[in-house]
């Protein structure tokens, strides 16, 4: 079954997630749009599809990557941040193209995780949505900024326990988008109130902020450690 964009196969004892997240025109190569280094490539990259298994209550098992060059660079960048989400190096798969010469950075990354029960939103009275993060993408996004969600804080937050309905990286369609989908998800409706600074059109990028659905919106923040806002609830429909 299809899970926010991932693939979910229930196998009776369990489920197998996979969750995938692609990147082009980003790199290091004569026809990318923007300059980035190799590693932060495929750190970013990975961490995308990593978050997404994650969030939905999964632990993640192998990574596959694919990409138009194979740098050591790139594939470094992808293995630290497999290792960051506890994976071994060789749970790691690559493969590259060969037989053309391309112009232009694409990278394409899979990941692969198992949970007992999927982590999924549900329908609540007086929930909080949160924004744990700030919206980034392109030149702005940096591995050192304290600014952006990471993996350790996406744990960090999972951590707090049952006061986190639901919580979900968000991308390239933004904080509202990520927000309307977990409402969906619970049968209810996401109400906008986002405050001054916070733009809920604004890409996330490679998941420079996270969603997440609360009752409890100061432990979350707490939690996440960086820059976070309430930016709405859910009603019923």
């Amino acid at each position: 079954m299809r899970v926010r964009g991932t693939a979910a196969v229930d196998l009776g004892a369990g489920y197998l997630v996979a969750a995938c997240d692609a990147l082009a025109a980003i790199g290091a190569m004569p026809e990318d749009t923007v300059a980035a280094p190799w590693p932060l490539v495929g750190r970013f990259t990975a961490r995308v599809a990593l978050m997404e298994v994650l969030a939905l209550g999964a632990e993640p098992c192998l990574l596959a990557v694919t990409a138009s060059v194979a740098p050591d660079e790139v594939l470094a960048g992808t293995a630290t941040e497999a290792a960051v989400a506890g994976l071994a190096s060789d749970a790691v798969a690559w493969s590259s193209e060969h037989n053309m010469a391309p112009a232009q950075t694409a990278v394409g990354v899979t990941a692969v995780g198992v949970a007992q029960r999927l982590r999924l939103a549900r329908a609540g009275c007086g929930l909080a949505v949160l924004a744990l993060g700030r919206p980034k993408v392109g030149s702005a996004v940096r591995l050192d900024d304290p600014e952006i969600a990471d993996l350790p804080a996406l744990r960090r937050v999972l951590a707090v326990g049952d006061a986190v309905v639901a919580v979900a990286p968000a991308g390239s369609r933004g904080l509202a988008s990520r927000s309307e989908a977990l409402a969906a998800e619970a049968g209810m409706r996401f109400a906008p109130d986002f405050p001054p600074g916070w733009d809920g059109e604004a890409s996330a990028g490679p998941a420079t902020a996270l969603v997440c659905v609360t009752a409890d919106p100061g432990a979350v923040g707490a939690a996440f450690g960086g820059p976070w806002a309430r930016i709405g609830r859910l009603r019923p429909c």
